[in-house]
């Protein structure tokens, strides 16, 4: 064997172990210093943390706490370049990507501020501030049956969080909905025993069984309740009475009671 190979083996493994984030192209750079754009008061600041992100480009603390700076003096993009360096040298570290969730959602990215959200949250599920910041940002991206599911784990587990109850009332307000009550002529009065279908475009349609025990209001309330989440549209709604009679009707808006007459309908 040559007295060259344990040199080459030590090469090779140099090359294996040494981090690679470097040899990508998209690792962000540090984000430009310029000093006129802050007061003199903070300059020494940003300067001290610039050069200390500048002398340890590997060290995910010295680029966070730059990004940390940017936040609080509200340089966002600055800060979220900063925040993507540290994740990106220190993945399993949660604070970086929390921070760096919190600044995607205020630049209004929330959408990626929820994949980045829920990364963080594998790695400390309990830190609350994350949970809530990753509900809203999904009821702003219109993801609502999410966002509903965490602000629900959030109240079980913090009933007195105010934020959390504001946010499940927001979520609320945001979903559609439609209330049906039938009214029965030759059926019985109040359509019991009714099959409702609300058709949707390209969309399976929806059926509710009129009945009177335990239903949308109360115990003696035959009215159906159709969630819709963010649809606001409705092709039409079908009833099959219980003698086997159909009727349709269509130009239903939502967010509405609407009640449906016996014999009023387009017969099917």
């Amino acid at each position: 064997m040559s007295h060259h190979f344990p040199r080459i083996l030590g090469l090779i493994w140099a090359a294996l172990v040494t981090p690679a984030v470097w040899s990508f192209g998209d690792f962000p750079g540090l984000p430009r210093l310029i000093p006129g754009n802050f007061a003199p008061t903070i300059r020494d600041q940003f300067q001290k943390a610039y050069e200390a992100a500048r002398a340890k480009p590997r060290d995910p603390d010295a680029n966070g706490r730059l990004g940390m700076l940017y936040q609080a003096y509200e340089q966002l993009e600055h800060a979220a370049i900063c925040y993507e360096r540290a994740r990106f040298l220190a993945p399993a570290q949660f604070e970086w990507g929390y921070y760096l969730g919190t600044v995607r959602a205020a630049l209004g990215r929330h959408a990626e501020a929820s994949v980045i959200l829920r990364e963080a949250l594998v790695r400390k599920p309990d830190y609350l501030p994350a949970r809530l910041k990753l509900a809203e940002s999904l009821l702003v991206s219109a993801e609502l049956d999410h966002s509903q599911r965490v602000y629900e784990d959030i109240v079980k587990e913090h009933p007195d969080s105010a934020l959390a109850h504001y946010g499940m009332g927001k979520v609320g307000s945001r979903k559609h909905w439609l209330v049906v009550r039938l009214e029965g002529v030759r059926d019985n009065r109040n359509g019991l025993g009714a099959l409702v279908a609300l058709l949707r475009g390209g969309q399976k349609p929806l059926w509710r069984r009129v009945h009177s025990d335990g239903s949308y209001l109360n115990a003696s309330d035959s009215r159906v309740h159709f969630g819709l989440g963010t649809e606001v549209g409705v092709e039409r709604i079908e009833v099959h009475w219980p003698r086997g009679g159909k009727e349709s009707w269509s130009n239903v808006r939502v967010d509405t009671i609407v009640t449906l007459r016996q014999g009023t309908g387009m017969k099917n």
